[in-house]
């Protein structure tokens, strides 16, 4: 659609294509192609999918850290054991 329309503005301006109405119409066809390109070039990339990203990291960590992105009321306590092993999540 997009090169149809580069065809039709590269005509001859002794043309009825030269006329303004027709011209905005081109130019109004032409920001619509661009706008539909754009909203389909952003759904493609959201459901493009990557390769995972995989690593090994200690669970002891893990635990740590996710304690420290929640609130603990006062009266909750966790221990963690010292005993540790890694597990492998994605990244």
């Amino acid at each position: 659609m997009k090169m149809s329309v580069d065809m039709i503005k590269q005509t001859s301006t002794g043309s009825k294509i030269s006329e303004p109405i027709i011209t905005n119409r081109i130019n109004l066809i032409e920001k619509s192609i661009d706008r539909i390109s754009h909203q389909v070039d952003d759904v493609l990339g959201y459901v493009r999918t990557f390769p995972l990203k995989l690593v090994t990291i200690p669970v002891r960590k893990l635990v740590e850290t996710s304690m420290l992105k929640i609130n603990v009321p006062d009266d909750v306590e966790f221990t963690v054991s010292s005993n540790d092993v890694y597990k492998l999540i994605v990244m």
